[in-house]
Parts: structure tokens; C-alpha cells; sequence
């Protein structure tokens, strides 16, 4: 999933999340969002000419029934924007909810936080 995210494969990552009014997600900065609002932010994104890297840092799965599992993720993201400017998440967390739905697991709930800090193109 992360490694598509990285790709810049917006429609191959978003491919792992539910497009149904029952997904929310919640970002670094508090906002919450509905699927359409996620999968808009995250195909300009992908489509804006900018770079992304991932490092894992821990991924743990808890089966909670047949039909719901946790994912906690932990690492550190840079994003860069198509105009230099870098975008640290350091730490980074996601907590994701992935519901099996017709034999395939998707994400249904999203929750992200950071630390999140801003270098400008040209400034360190």
C-alpha cells in the first residue's frame, strides 16, 4: 500500500480503502474528511509532480473478528512539492481500520497524526 503511495500511484493506493459514506477519515491537523474529500486530496497530490518517501519504523495488525483488523503504522513521511518545498511528518502515525468486504479488506477508517514541519525550497 505505502509503496504505492510512494510510486505516486494514487488510484493503485486508494484501491485499499472503501468508497462508502461508512469511511471517515482524520488528519495530522485535526480535519476529517469523507471518502470523495480523501480521494480528491490524494490523486491532486499524486498528480501535482511531487515526490514522496516513506520510512516504515513498525506495522501491526490486530484481528479484532472475521470481518475487522487494526493496522498501526509508525514511521516517518516527506513529501515535496512540485515547488521544492518539503512537508516532514516526523513522527507519523495511521491507525486504519480494514473491514473484509466481499473477500477483500479495505480501509473504512483512517486516523492519522504527526509532528509535522516545513522547509521551503532554498531553506533549511
Amino acid at each position: 500500500m505505502m509503496a504505492k503511495f510512494v510510486r505516486l500511484d494514487g488510484e493503485g493506493f486508494l484501491a485499499y480503502f472503501h468508497d462508502s459514506p461508512e469511511f471517515v477519515a482524520y488528519y495530522p491537523d485535526g480535519a476529517r474528511s469523507d471518502f470523495q474529500t480523501f480521494k480528491k486530496a490524494m490523486l491532486d497530490f499524486c498528480s501535482s509532480g511531487g515526490t514522496a518517501r516513506v520510512t516504515n519504523q513498525s506495522e501491526e495488525f490486530t484481528v479484532l473478528t472475521k470481518e475487522y483488523v487494526v493496522c498501526s503504522f509508525t514511521g516517518k513521511s516527506e513529501l515535496t512539492t512540485n515547488t521544492g518545498d518539503k512537508v516532514i511528518y516526523n513522527p507519523y502515525a495511521a491507525t486504519w481500520i480494514f473491514r473484509n468486504i466481499s473477500g477483500e479488506w479495505r480501509i473504512v477508517y483512517s486516523h492519522e497524526s504527526a509532528t509535522i514541519t516545513t522547509e521551503k525550497a532554498g531553506k533549511q
